[in-house]
């Protein structure tokens, strides 16, 4: 009786326990009646779609809950009662299937016969997907989202394999151009931002059953199916080119990209990848070497040329390297991603639109936009659209504006970061907005925005937090960008148009008469250079002022007599040139005295006391002249003959201007024995340090002291020495003498100033120049820092890149080196990063007599606070008046130099003057 009670309490217990892992949520249990091949299932959550099912004759009617692959998969584990636990898929009631584990154990009769099979069902759906998901991640390149190097050779032969010779497929290998001048241009990052666009916009292209992978740096491969014929592969050829093309690759209008393209067809050209690929290979080398061709098919006549030891062809690209760097930004934050962008790239303008579109997609917003404040006007600068892209940010002008004048009301605060509730203004046509601000000195110089059309999906803090810091990302490099072009945009005004008079510079004349002569090439031209005679007599008895009034007054009458397709400029001083179209050489002159005579009467009438003329020399253009300084030059010999005549008010350069050339020849035919005699002779001018007052160093300049006493001003002989080369000998000639004259203050124990020395662009052809200065200061045991070397800025203008190597080469050496005349035409802010130099020497034509203008204190300014920051010294060349001298005090210019402060002198009284400010 107790084994009965015993045995009853042991079944109610097993069957509360089995009912209780029936009730259980974590697993579906099966049972499964061989006899009667039915398939039972319990309640459960965990897989609806079986839950409480009941299926008779299940080996027949298994298709109707199992997806039809995996049915013998089912049958053959409930038939055989496989203790092996089995993964099939069934048929989902949301989506298409769902991935299931079963696992069970037999139940025997008891002679051993199975009657039952029971188990459980779990539902690893999630599991498997992630697992297939992470297989699927592992083939993918994880830069571009295409399918890597050896998944797409799988793949490709895969289907190669399954197919026949009735079906036809289409194999391309796609290759950029100019992919490395691009990255070199915007940056490596940059790049790879272009190229994850490029390959976006190939997929777009792709139909069911085509495939693209990446197979290179900057090449793929395109599997195309089901193709026809050649002319339908054509077609897709053309659209892939065009899709490359249209790629945003930034602002720059001189760059584009483009795509060659090697064909090659299954089955003609081969039944495996490798055998497609070759031959497509084949074919891209071919297209590559024709300039107007896009795409090659492969043919038989096609072969490759033999390389040399080293070479590859292009499928030998590996892109390992570069993916590391792109599983590294796949994991990188947004904002760490937009502070490597803007930093690493050269185009701020074009990786702002690349952020742009990268916060769109990942906030899932309708419009981004960056709107900026510029000379009060208010206007977007850049700008996404979810379904239009970049430049097509679809806001209102009277929105964007309103916005403005409410944020630079609500930043007054701290706070820089607002939504709508917080500006108090509806988004047009429903919706939600984040907004950012920032500022230049308190001012509000724009702001970042971003709109959700949703006005019930509400921005989290997360996305609240990493916008402000993109935002403010952008907004420093923006600002970073808008004063260097404030800055670049001052230089730019000031190297074309002289700030006295508003007229053009020389530099900027020559460049439109080129312009000007090109376009009208059936018009006759002449060149004509004028000055005003008693200039200097009126500067110094009249004042600067009046000088410079009479400029002034001279370039507006200019312009108001010019007639069409004429310019004007200010080359220097009291200098002017105009380029005038004319019909004859008569009707040239009455123009030309017309205008000579009526300013200077007009002039004379209204101050007596001026007593001012006008000489004009004229030069008329050849037929296709080009050397337009030449011309400049000639009309300038014209003017000086007309300026020693008390007569003339114009003269043609001519053939009676022969009286300039023997002149010329004269100092030729002397120039060597006036070497030997020593009659030429160093001079000295000093250099102040403007916040001690010291003689900080000192510029020698060369004076031409003839055998009969006369003195030759540089300007008669330093320009034609310089044109037929015998400048090379004057200036080693000057070197030496600045060599011996240290050598004998270090002698005498006397302070010893750095000399500086001129440096001619004619030594710039020599490649001996720096053993002949290493030569010179080891013979005089003089040491290179008590020299420095000036090169003038016009030197950078022709031989920028030779210019640059000696200017580093010196200073390498322990040579100071200077930029001379700086702003006297020439000026290149693109030039000034490469131009590692020691001092910036200001033109002297900043530097007139009288009260500085407040644009030229503003460019003067500007341009030493560049210098400064770029570790460079600056003097200022011209100090004539105290008041230039304090004001160059107050904006922090380090030397200066000018007759405020003493004229070239000879060595001895230089050195007098050394002892005395010593003193």
């Amino acid at each position: 009786m107790e084994d009965v009670q015993r045995v009853d309490s042991e079944y109610k217990y097993g069957l509360e326990k089995y009912n209780a892992l029936i009730e259980m949520d974590c697993c579906c249990f099966f049972e499964y009646n061989i006899g009667a091949d039915r398939l039972t299932f319990s309640n459960n959550m965990v897989i609806p779609e079986l839950s409480g099912k009941v299926i008779e004759h299940s080996t027949f009617q298994m298709s109707s809950i199992i997806v039809d692959r995996d049915v013998p998969i089912v049958n053959e584990f409930l038939h055989f009662a496989s203790e092996s636990p089995v993964e099939f898929r069934i048929k989902g009631f949301v989506q298409n299937a769902i991935w299931c584990q079963a696992r069970g154990n037999a139940i025997k009769d008891d002679e051993g016969n199975t009657i039952a099979f029971v188990g459980y069902i779990l539902n690893i759906d999630e599991q498997k997907r992630e697992k297939e998901e992470q297989t699927t991640r592992s083939r993918m390149d994880s830069l571009t989202g295409v399918w890597n190097q050896l998944a797409v050779k799988e793949i490709i032969d895969g289907i190669l394999h399954t197919s026949d010779s009735g079906e036809r497929y289409a194999f391309m290998i796609l290759d950029l151009e100019e992919f490395d001048t691009l990255k070199q241009r915007l940056g490596f990052l940059f790049g790879n931002v272009v190229l994850n666009n490029i390959a976006v916009n190939l997929k777009k292209h792709l139909s069911e059953g085509d495939i693209i992978g990446r197979v290179g740096e900057d090449e793929f491969v395109l599997f195309f199916s089901n193709v026809e014929t050649a002319a339908e592969v054509k077609g897709k050829a053309e659209l892939l080119e065009k899709t490359v093309q249209d790629t945003y690759i930034g602002e720059n209008l001189d760059l584009k990209i483009s795509c060659k393209i090697g064909i090659s067809f299954f089955p003609e050209q081969g039944t495996r990848y490798i055998e497609l690929f070759s031959k497509a290979d084949i074919a891209l080398f071919e297209a590559k070497q024709k300039e107007r061709v896009c795409s090659v098919y492969h043919r038989d006549n096609l072969v490759l040329p033999k390389l040399s030891s080293g070479q590859i062809y292009y499928n030998a690209y590996d892109t390992s390297e570069l993916n590391s760097y792109a599983k590294s930004e796949t994991n990188m934050d947004l904002v760490q991603f937009a502070m490597d962008l803007l930093s690493n790239t050269k185009d701020v303008g074009s990786a702002v639109n690349m952020l742009l579109d990268k916060i769109g997609r990942k906030f899932h917003v309708n419009n981004v936009i960056v709107v900026e404040q510029e000379k009060n006007k208010v206007d977007v600068s850049y700008s996404w659209n979810f379904n239009e892209g970049l430049g097509k940010g679809i806001i209102s002008k009277e929105y964007i504006v309103k916005l403005y004048h409410l944020t630079a009301k609500a930043g007054s605060g701290k706070k820089s970061c607002f939504t709508e509730l917080d500006m108090g203004i509806g988004v047009p046509g429903g919706g939600t907005m984040l907004l950012c601000g920032f500022y230049d000195e308190d001012e509000l110089k724009g702001y970042v925005y971003m709109e959700r059309n949703n006005e019930f999906c509400h921005w989290n803090e997360q996305e609240v937090e990493s916008f402000l810091f993109i935002a403010k990302i952008i907004s420093f490099y923006l600002l970073k960008l808008r004063n260097s072009e404030r800055i670049t945009e001052k230089m730019e005004l000031a190297k074309n148009y002289d700030s006295l008079t508003g007229l053009p510079t020389i530099h900027k004349f020559l460049t439109d008469s080129k312009i000007l002569v090109q376009a009208y090439n059936t018009t006759k031209f002449a060149i004509v250079s004028m000055d005003m005679k008693n200039f200097k007599y009126i500067n110094d008895s009249l004042g600067y002022d009046v000088g410079d009034k009479l400029l002034t007054e001279f370039a507006q009458y200019l312009r108001d007599t010019s007639v069409g397709k004429q310019i004007c400029a200010r080359s220097s001083a009291d200098n002017f040139v105009t380029l005038i179209p004319f019909e004859n050489k008569e009707q040239l002159k009455r123009y030309v005295m017309e205008i000579a005579e009526s300013f200077a009467d007009k002039q004379n009438r209204k101050n007596v006391a001026l007593n001012i003329g006008i000489s004009a020399g004229i030069y008329m253009l050849k037929d296709k002249e080009k050397d337009f300084m030449a011309a400049i030059d000639n009309a300038n010999i014209a003017r000086k003959l007309v300026k020693s005549s008390s007569v003339d008010i114009c003269a043609f350069f001519d053939d009676n201007m022969e009286q300039e050339i023997r002149k010329e020849q004269m100092i030729i035919s002397n120039m060597h024995s006036a070497l030997d005699n020593e009659e030429f002779q160093v001079y000295l001018q000093p250099k102040i340090e403007l916040m001690t007052g010291k003689i900080s160093g000192a510029e020698a300049l060369v004076r031409w002291r003839r055998s009969d006493g006369s003195m030759l001003p540089p300007n008669d002989f330093i320009p034609l020495f310089e044109k037929n080369g015998f400048i090379v000998k004057l200036d080693f000639y000057i070197y030496e003498q600045v060599c011996k004259l240290l050598q004998n203050w270090r002698a005498q124990g006397m302070k010893i100033v750095p000399i500086s020395v001129n440096v001619s662009r004619v030594h710039l052809y020599h490649d001996d120049f720096l053993d002949k200065v290493l030569e010179l200061i080891k013979n005089y045991e003089v040491e290179p820092w008590m020299i420095e070397f000036e090169l003038t800025e016009s030197i950078f203008l022709n031989n920028t890149v030779t210019a640059i190597t000696v200017m580093k080469e010196l200073r390498k050496l322990g040579f100071c080196v200077s930029i001379d005349d700086f702003g006297a035409g020439y000026s290149s802010l693109n030039l000034l990063k490469d131009m590692r130099t020691d001092v910036l020497k200001l033109d002297k034509e900043f530097f007139r007599a009288g009260e500085m203008r407040e644009e030229e204190r503003i460019i003067v300014s500007s341009i030493i606070s560049m210098a400064k920051q770029l570790n460079m010294k600056v003097l200022s060349e011209g100090v004539e008046t105290q008041m230039q001298s304090d004001f160059l005090k107050t904006v922090e210019c380090d030397m200066a130099q000018g007759y405020l402060y003493a004229k070239p002198l000879p060595v001895k009284e230089f050195e007098m003057l050394l002892k005395s400010y010593g003193e």
